[in-house]
């Protein structure tokens, strides 16, 4: 014997002896440590089992049939093994397997849902039987501990064990049935059947990083089955078949338009169908190999429901049916659009917007999309319920959203919209938008003024309310008749980024006094351009300012201060006054600076006030003489 026969045995030996202690001391033939041949490299699911031989000993069938329960829970796994995705995948299969006897088997998500009111942490046992069977309406309980689970590996060749305790108990705790079983499954190469791709995604949906898992389980849990007990006429029926039933719809939630891939592999030449709980419909499958039969379901616009469970049938010539309740997963619905998100609050300012909103149901997604123009622009999409977008919008120009709510379908709600200006001033989002183009004979609260609305018609005394707020947005228009004035008593804002026009509504309708200035509060007047009126600004008491402002054309003064008022006029052009362009009394101050006196006549200032005005830095056409300007002034 050469030296490497003499290694390759020697190799041999100790990997059978590694493969022994593996599977808990299971003899292993020498010869199945061969090589796969063609056939075993095709598909890898066809396995070599071999029964474990311990067993207890059961009760005699008369007295095990008068004893069995009715309906049955079978509990969590109780786990002594190091594979945490073993209890899960193993007592999904089994009640696949189990959950089309004779027996009503409640669905394994009703026991965990009724279970989670005890504390997790403390292992059920057959002495709580009476409270067990009692909170979850039954009255049988299914215990399983799985004992072990070894893995063997040699290039391509994988032996895997695994071994479970199963103990059925009744309502007292009393033992009805107790068994051990062993699966012992010898696989190599890769599967290339039919059904490969739902196995596939079958393992990936269930979090298996090893996949022989999934296929080891599910023969172990058949094997349990075909041992557990039934009644007489129940055990006396030959069924066709089923090796396993697979979908691919796991962790999903399918609508209209989706497609629901379904497989069966079991015995071939039968009639195959499934059913999904809910749905009065048989769905055929076609076998596309022997033993494989498949099929794609497409998703009727009618179908709602969640947790759903798909059984496989296979119908003999005799018209004998079997089925199997697909243990990969349930099975979901929806083709019902979320409403629409109800608005909860919205900041925004010249740079920033916060919107947030509502939902109206649990595990929704959110689609953000700005929507001004022609355009709908997708901004966001989040789990969250609030968005916060930076934008470059201008003053007064509207942010323009539209808030989408979409469920895990993919269904989509109608548009929450949100049409909010971008104010300069926070106070001014409570404020209320005076819409009519006629304006109240009084102005009370918290008012707003926009362009969109004009141009206001001034056709009588309107005044404001000591204590409320007016502001204006740029563009805005006013339109006198004879009668019309306005007096401001409370605060006026307006803000310098397009003119603020005051006229006339006709040539032969100028009014008086187009605005008085009669209040202690805050009174901005910026950007104005009054054209035409009799008096363009009266201020009667206050300190207004007066910047970047055109009051021209005016048939008597542009503005006229009295009392003890005290007003700055900046960047201001007076023009074309037919009396005098400024005319101050009383007890008045008045400082102008940077700004244009043009072709007032036959003055440019009157002044009978006790205090000098301030007059410097200004231009003038004509200029500043003792025969433009009257009073004592300083220019």
């Amino acid at each position: 014997m050469t030296r490497g026969v003499k290694v390759y045995l020697l190799t041999l030996y100790l990997l059978l002896l590694v493969g022994c202690k593996a599977t808990n001391n299971v003899d292993v033939a020498p010869q199945t440590l061969n090589q796969p041949n063609a056939a075993e490299l095709q598909n890898n699911s066809e396995l070599e089992t071999r029964p474990v031989t311990k067993r207890t000993e059961k009760k005699p069938e008369t007295e095990l049939a008068i004893a069995l329960p009715k309906s049955i829970a079978i509990l969590p796994f109780n786990n002594l093994t190091a594979e945490a995705a073993a209890p899960a995948i193993l007592r999904s299969t089994l009640f696949g397997h189990l959950a089309s006897s004779n027996y009503r088997f409640p669905h394994i998500k009703d026991i965990d849902n009724r279970l989670a009111i005890l504390d997790p942490k403390q292992k059920l046992q057959s002495k709580e039987a009476g409270f067990l069977t009692n909170l979850l309406d039954v009255d049988g309980l299914l215990f399983v501990d799985i004992t072990s689970y070894d893995k063997l590996y040699v290039g391509v060749y994988a032996q895997i064990t695994f071994s479970v305790s199963v103990t059925l108990v009744d309502v007292k705790g009393e033992i009805l049935w107790q068994d051990d079983f062993e699966e012992i499954s010898r696989e190599g190469g890769v599967s290339l059947n039919a059904l490969s791709m739902l196995y596939n995604i079958a393992v990936t949906a269930m979090h298996i990083s090893d996949e022989n898992l999934l296929a080891v389980a599910d023969k172990l849990g058949r094997k349990i089955a075909v041992e557990f007990p039934q009644p007489e006429q129940y055990q006396q029926q030959v069924l066709s078949f089923i090796d396993t039933v697979l979908h691919d719809g796991i962790n999903k939630v399918l609508k209209y338009g989706d497609a629901l891939q379904v497989g069966i592999k079991g015995e071939a030449n039968k009639l195959a169908s499934v059913n999904i709980e809910g749905i009065n419909q048989a769905f055929p499958l076609v076998e596309k190999e022997p033993g494989i039969y498949m099929a794609s379901i497409a998703v009727d616009r009618r179908w709602n429901g969640q947790n759903l469970m798909l059984t496989g049938n296979l119908r003999d010539s005799s018209g004998a049916v079997s089925k199997y309740i697909s243990s990969v997963g349930l099975i979901s619905f929806d083709n019902i659009a979320p409403t629409p998100a109800k608005l909860l609050h919205t900041k925004i300012d010249q740079s920033r917007a916060v919107i947030q909103w509502q939902a109206s149901e649990k595990d929704l997604h959110f689609a953000v999309f700005n929507t001004a123009g022609q355009s709908r622009q997708l901004l966001f999409e989040t789990y969250l319920n609030e968005f916060v977008w930076q934008h470059q919008r201008p003053l007064f120009d509207n942010v323009n959203l539209a808030v989408v709510s979409i469920d895990k379908a993919g269904n989509q709600s109608a548009d929450l919209s949100i049409n909010i200006p971008i104010y300069p001033l926070a106070t001014m989002y409570e404020a209320t938008v005076v819409e009519q183009a006629r304006l109240p004979s009084e102005l009370t609260g918290q008012l707003i003024l926009r362009r969109h609305f004009g141009p206001y018609v001034i056709d009588q005394n309107i005044i404001q309310a000591p204590g409320s707020s007016l502001f204006i947005e740029p563009g805005t228009e006013f339109s006198y008749t004879s009668a019309g004035q306005l007096v401001m008593r409370g605060s006026v804002f307006s803000f310098a980024q397009q003119a603020i026009k005051f006229k006339p509504l006709s040539s032969v309708m100028t009014a008086q006094v187009f605005l008085t200035l009669d209040s202690r509060e805050h009174v901005d007047l910026n950007g104005f351009v009054i054209n035409g009126a009799g008096i363009g600004i009266e201020v009667l008491q206050g300190s207004p300012i007066i910047s970047n402002c055109q009051i021209i054309n005016s048939l008597h003064s542009a503005i006229v201060v009295a009392n003890t008022a005290a007003v700055k006029v900046q960047n201001c052009i007076l023009q074309g006054s037919n009396t005098s362009a400024f005319v101050v009394s009383d007890k008045a101050r008045v400082q102008i600076s940077n700004s244009q006196f043009i072709d007032n006549f036959p003055f440019h200032i009157q002044s009978s006030s006790i205090y000098e005005l301030q007059t410097s830095g200004n231009t003038w056409q004509p200029d500043a003489s003792a025969m433009t300007i009257l009073g004592n002034v300083r220019y």
